[in-house]
């Protein structure tokens, strides 16, 4: 047994005797590969979330809500902890969740409550970390396959959305102890897309005879290919909000099964996802090594005691916000947690509004740098602030220097298909991008530098950003 693990049980001991529990479950259920815009509830044509639609009404509806990373594993760690990936590690498909990371089942395992996980993404592996502070982990996936070279052939092989739900209700009315915290990863969404029959048929283009299957070759032929028929990209995506339809009917069959049970009114239910899905909007399919909006723009919808019902909210928010949400409510401390998030409490509340929130973004660019015997990453990074985003080209993580900058306006241009580069000199910069890469230097500065002649900011650039870049060292 770990000395944390000791650590942790004689607090546990400690704590439950000397203060009151508050008694309200969680259940936290992350959909794999869900963009948030493919969703009927938030406005797509399709009627790929119906039963989600019904149950949104007893709930809040986070419209502006994001990833900070492109893919599965720092996007949970992140889900987890509270903490960037710069904080918690995970880059590259070589990282693991470091032991030294206090993450939120263990805070809650302190606070009295039993903590399960119920997990078909194979990259959500324990011997990857992901085990940390659940007393019960039922993986969901082939056992025999290898954490740290997960093969796209390794995801058909796990349970499927029903399957993972069904085991998930059966646990928590048999052996759970209220309170509870139940983290469930959900996977039918991601690629391959294998949607049941009567979704694809549903959902196909009309009188499609193409080669589009939904296989996980598809991918890589439609991004590939020199051109790429209109029909066949629209029966991919057919294909995809079929997934979606499956894993919606499935999950109204669950939040059916609680309220029946009588659990859910007394049960904090969150449905967000891990990162959205590309369809050539940027050059690619897929996810992964980009922090456009197809990737990182994904739902949340949560129900619960004390949750307004029926709202919208409209602020930025991100997936590193929900643990400190979650203890918020919940009246538990923060054990040994470094939380970089912020609680959404304040932005459901009357008069909640709050248009300083930003979104930090952090992404593996793919490339590595071999010196000196190791291999070094290349990160790009960015922050969303209003309806502006800035994106830095990817840099060495070594070196601590960024590349050239990008803004997007994404109310005039939402699809961000108007790049706007800012020029070298930042003497050219205007005020307003000056004050936006001012911003994302002071939120990101603890890990990021970038050389010091492109933070010489305009004499017109407010005098508390110019403070704030010489507070990091960047001006003299």
């Amino acid at each position: 047994m770990r000395l944390r693990t000791i650590a942790l049980t004689a607090l546990l001991v400690l704590m439950t005797a000397c203060s009151p529990i508050r008694r309200e479950n969680v259940i936290l259920i992350v959909v794999d590969t869900l963009r948030a815009d493919h969703l009927s509830l938030a406005g797509y044509a399709r009627a790929t979330s119906p039963r989600l639609a019904e149950y949104a009404p007893r709930g809040t509806y986070f419209d502006r809500f994001h990833s900070h990373s492109s893919w599965t594993r720092p996007s949970v760690a992140t889900i987890l902890t509270s903490l960037m990936p710069r904080s918690h590690g995970i880059v590259t498909s070589g990282d693991a969740l470091s032991r030294a990371v206090v993450t939120l089942p263990e805070a809650l395992r302190i606070a009295g409550y039993d903590t399960l996980a119920f997990v078909a993404n194979p990259q959500i592996h324990p011997a990857l970390g992901f085990d940390q502070g659940f007393e019960s982990f039922f993986d969901l996936f082939r056992k025999e396959l290898n954490p740290m070279l997960i093969v796209p052939e390794d995801i058909p092989a796990s349970a499927t959305d029903a399957e993972a739900l069904a085991k998930t209700i059966a646990v928590l009315r048999a052996e759970a102890h209220s309170p509870f915290f139940a983290y469930v990863h959900l996977l039918d969404p991601h690629g391959p897309y294998t949607p049941d029959a009567a979704d694809a048929a549903e959902f196909a283009i009309s009188g499609y005879r193409g080669p589009i299957s939904g296989s996980i070759h598809d991918f890589a032929k439609l991004a590939l290919a020199p051109a790429v028929e209109a029909a066949d990209l629209a029966q991919f995506k057919a294909l995809y909000d079929a997934e979606i339809r499956g894993t919606d009917r499935d999950l109204g069959a669950f939040l059916d099964d609680l309220d029946r049970a009588g659990m859910l009114a007394n049960t904090h239910v969150l449905v967000t996802s891990d990162h959205g899905e590309e369809f050539l909007e940027h050059g690619g399919t897929g996810h992964g090594r980009k922090l456009h909006e197809e990737q990182i723009h994904v739902p949340l919808l949560w129900i619960g005691p004390g949750v307004p019902r029926g709202k919208v909210v409209h602020d930025l928010a991100g997936l590193v916000d929900l643990a400190p949400t979650l203890i918020d409510l919940l009246g538990v401390r923060a054990e040994g947690m470094k939380l970089e998030g912020r609680s959404l409490r304040p932005l459901w509340e009357e008069g909640g509004f709050d248009p300083e929130r930003t979104v930090l973004l952090e992404e593996f660019s793919g490339e590595l740098a071999g010196e000196s015997g190791r291999q070094v990453p290349f990160v790009g990074r960015g922050l969303l602030a209003d309806a502006r985003k800035l994106l830095v080209e990817p840099y060495r993580l070594d070196r601590q220097r960024g590349g050239r900058l990008t803004v997007f306006d994404l109310a005039a241009d939402p699809g961000e298909r108007a790049p706007r580069t800012l020029a070298e000199d930042p003497a050219r910069w205007s005020p307003a991008d000056a004050a936006l890469v001012a911003r994302w230097v002071r939120l990101d500065g603890a890990s990021t530098r970038l050389a010091p002649a492109q933070l010489a900011p305009p004499a017109a650039l407010p005098e508390e950003d110019r403070a704030r870049l010489r507070s990091l060292g960047y001006l003299d």
